[in-house]
């Protein structure tokens, strides 16, 4: 078995932007997290003064990586915006399909697709992430989870563009229902029931009720939720905007160290 020692660092830009509460019109002001990865390979055990090397190198590699996710981010956040002015992110939600038209993709032959689709310093997990990110789910511009959605700080609602389109939750409640269902219907055969001749069909009706309740559950859910998402107040006017001057200054840096060699 061979031996890999591999180091890892990561690059962090706080991009400022702002946006407008769409329930009282308040201005927000919040950061938005770019992260690149870097990584430093090596055949083998690391001594000491390897492993520092190492770390220098895949440091070097995560700050070159960085103008590529900000540039990723940016695009991200304009078909988000295209999206919503469109209409079609409230087309989305009111039938519930999805338009293969509108999926994020990042312009073929791009810098940006090259880094994506490199697989120079990096481990496989994160060739497969890249990858994965040349397309993405169009109908929203990041994932947020309950404790990092963002809410206004003067009416305190949370903002419609960070309102999650998750249904896996229904996904759980249809299951559920539909094994509990399932074992109801079981109960008379595990009492001792014995179908005979036409009655053995009975013997698969709480598998077929079962899972017929289950589809008509999530599907239930699913559309309340989507329903729930297209009566709020989607305006592309009030989604956040990164920083114009900060994005300035930061690639004019990101110009200088790229003459300078310290970035590709």
């Amino acid at each position: 078995m061979s031996t890999t020692t591999i180091s890892t660092s990561t690059s962090t830009l706080a991009v400022p932007y702002t946006c407008r509460c769409p329930y009282c019109g308040a201005t927000i002001r919040q950061e938005a997290a770019v992260v690149s990865a870097g990584y430093a390979f090596k055949g083998g055990y690391a001594n000491a003064a390897q492993g520092q090397a190492m770390k220098l190198a895949s440091g070097f590699q995560a700050s070159a990586n960085l103008p590529f996710e900000l540039e990723y981010a940016e695009k991200r956040l304009e078909h988000y915006r295209d999206i919503v002015a469109s209409g079609k992110l409230k087309k989305y939600l009111e039938t519930g399909k999805e338009d293969k038209a509108d999926t994020f993709r990042v312009e073929a032959g791009s810098p940006l697709e090259n880094y994506l689709n490199s697989k120079v310093n990096k481990t496989q997990g994160q060739v497969d992430q890249d990858r994965a990110r040349l397309t993405a789910f169009p109908y929203r511009w990041k994932e947020y989870s309950k404790d990092t959605r963002v809410k206004c700080p003067q009416c305190g609602k949370t903002q419609p563009w960070c309102e999650s389109l998750s249904t896996e939750r229904a996904g759980w409640i249809a299951i559920f229902l539909g094994l509990g269902i399932c074992l109801l219907g079981m109960v008379p055969f595990m009492a001792g029931f014995t179908p005979q001749g036409a009655q053995i069909a009975l013997a698969f009706l709480p598998i077929v009720v079962s899972i017929a309740a289950g589809i008509l559950t999530y599907k239930g859910l699913r559309r309340k939720h989507l329903d729930r998402l297209a009566a709020l107040p989607w305006n592309a006017d009030d989604l956040p905007r990164f920083d114009e001057d900060y994005l300035s200054q930061i690639k004019e840096q990101f110009e200088t160290y790229r003459k300078m060699g310290m970035m590709f």
